[in-house]
């Protein structure tokens, strides 16, 4: 079959995109005396780029299908997404909140500017108050960083940083109104509730210790830690952070060393 002569008709009167993630150009076609389109062309970016990263191109789209070859170029660009990004703490709150133990409670993400759109996760890095990256969060103000996933791809339109205040955890806790002789040390935990100020419980990050209160001579009364109540005899409850110095926890009003239970007579 003898090949017709035909040229490229037209191309895309596309000058702008915006960066997707994939090969983007403007598109040649060519058409019959009747207007259909038909025929196969093939395009070339200019200096072998791949038309995906931002930035301007030229795209020539070429055909061989006729005997007059003919081709096409236009000059494109690929311009920056506009994103943001949105930072998430674990348990919904914002940037102040109280000390729960979590040492990643925030989590990151990039979205379209506009249309708040996922694109992608994020990693987060926390500098304390002296500049120094903070694995473990304890009381105290941190900065949450994110680095800049494209500069090239990506124009970020809000702060990639946010200040985040961890204030001391406002602990409450309620003792058993009484132990009984068999109890063990958990089912003594069991019976008692510990929550920060908003109503999470928080038992798990706080030391209890059960004691037993014997009486030694001339010395006095000496504090025991027991595993059960397995004698008659008096008994009483401690609640502290597991790592005083932290200084972590406001233990109903007092962040000293702990909180002790009134005494229990078995």
């Amino acid at each position: 079959l003898l090949k017709k002569e035909k040229n490229l008709t037209s191309i895309e009167d596309i000058s702008t995109y915006t960066y997707n993630g994939t090969k983007q150009y403007p598109k040649a076609v060519i058409k019959d005396e009747n207007g259909i389109v038909t025929g196969e062309v093939s395009y070339v970016i200019e200096d072998n780029k791949n038309a995906t990263d931002a930035g301007t191109y030229k795209v020539t789209a070429s055909t061989d299908t006729y005997t007059r070859v003919s081709s096409i170029s236009k000059e494109f660009t690929i311009e920056q997404r506009e994103v943001k990004v949105v930072f998430t703490h674990h348990n919904g709150l914002n940037t102040t909140y109280e000390y729960d133990g979590n040492n990643n409670p925030y989590t990151a993400k990039l979205v379209d500017n506009a249309t708040n759109e996922y694109i992608q996760d994020l990693t987060i890095v926390y500098t304390n108050s002296r500049g120094n990256i903070a694995t473990t969060l304890n009381a105290g103000t941190y900065t949450m960083t994110v680095v800049n996933p494209s500069e090239l791809n990506y124009k970020v339109m809000n702060n990639l940083q946010e200040t985040i205040t961890i204030e001391k955890a406002k602990i409450s806790v309620t003792f058993p109104t009484t132990l009984t002789k068999g109890m063990t040390k958990d089912q003594v935990i069991e019976q008692m509730t510990v929550v920060n100020g908003n109503g999470i419980n928080v038992k798990s990050f706080v030391e209890i210790e059960l004691y037993e209160i014997k009486k030694v001579f001339i010395i006095g009364d000496v504090p025991t830690p027991v595993d059960g109540v397995t004698n008659s005899g008096r008994y009483c409850i401690f609640v502290k952070d597991p790592i005083i110095s932290q200084d972590n926890y406001d233990i109903n009003g007092s962040s000293i060393t702990g909180l002790k239970s009134s005494e229990y007579n078995v």
